[in-house]
């Protein structure tokens, strides 16, 4: 999947004449085609999570799809569905950029313009992780176990929302090396990676991480984390000093978009919340 592309689906209830979008739709005006009269579709792209409006977007895609509408009564009856629609990241392990798509649906009447409203969707889950109070000469790697390889655009997950991880093929994907926080040489930190999201039908989602000791021992830790979605921002803080082999994180909310990761029962750092 390209980066930074914006991948939109129409169920359209009649096969009528698709167009451009223009600036001003008011150029559009119903016409004739072949001596018929048609209606005419354009898009209107919006954004699901406004604070996206200043994103660039340099690819759009559009597919459109018959639904099961009726064309005039001399003509026969549309009936297909709406694609099965896959996308997947080439490079699971590096996406510094995030994808939007938008699945909308549409009747397209004679001599009328329709305005089909794209409310765009994040696809990639964003994940931050910091670690606090490391000592001088510890090194910490990151990785998330059990990641969706590919999401379903066309399908409706339990809210009625579009795009659902596929249940197969589990990936691990690395977050690559923590870097010193600039501000404080004793805080590690990978912000916002992009990644599939967790698979469908795993409650949770591992994240591991590889310490090397300023001594040079190696120890692992892993964190069980609640599952990621698609276009979710997810941000986990923890303590050096309380790393153990086995922790279970719970979640609290940030904000509309963004939930926080916490070892059960207790919030780091509630004051920056």
């Amino acid at each position: 999947m390209m980066k930074k592309k914006a991948f939109i689906f129409l169920a359209v209830a009649a096969m009528m004449l698709l167009t451009a979008c223009c600036d001003d739709k008011k150029e559009l005006q119903p016409n004739q085609y072949g001596g018929k009269p048609v209606g005419y579709l354009t898009p209107l792209l919006l954004w699901e999570d406004p604070a996206d409006g200043d994103a660039a977007i340099d690819d759009i895609r559009f597919t459109v799809s018959g639904t099961g509408g009726t064309t005039r009564a001399d003509e026969a009856t549309v009936t297909t569905a709406l694609p099965d629609t896959r996308v997947s990241l080439a490079d699971p392990s590096s996406s510094p950029r995030q994808s939007w798509y938008a699945v909308t649906h549409a009747t397209v009447k004679e001599d009328e313009i329709t305005v089909a409203e794209f409310h765009l969707q994040r696809l990639l889950s964003e994940l931050s992780v910091i670690v606090s109070n490391v000592p001088t000469g510890a090194a910490i790697t990151a990785s998330v176990e059990r990641v969706a390889h590919d999401v379903l655009l066309t399908h409706r997950d339990g809210q009625g929302r579009y795009g659902v991880a596929d249940r197969e093929d589990f990936l691990t994907v690395s977050l690559g090396t923590l870097a010193a926080d600039p501000a404080d040489a004793a805080t590690l930190r990978r912000d916002d990676h992009t990644l599939m999201p967790t698979a469908g039908g795993q409650e949770r989602c591992y994240l591991s991480l590889s310490v090397t000791t300023p001594e040079g021992t190696r120890l692992t830790y892993v964190a069980d984390a609640p599952r990621m979605e698609c276009g979710r921002a997810y941000v986990v803080e923890l303590d050096y000093t309380k790393l153990r082999p086995y922790m279970l994180l719970s979640a609290f909310t940030i904000n509309d978009w963004t939930e926080g990761w916490t070892i059960s029962g207790e919030i780091l750092n509630p004051t920056n919340k």
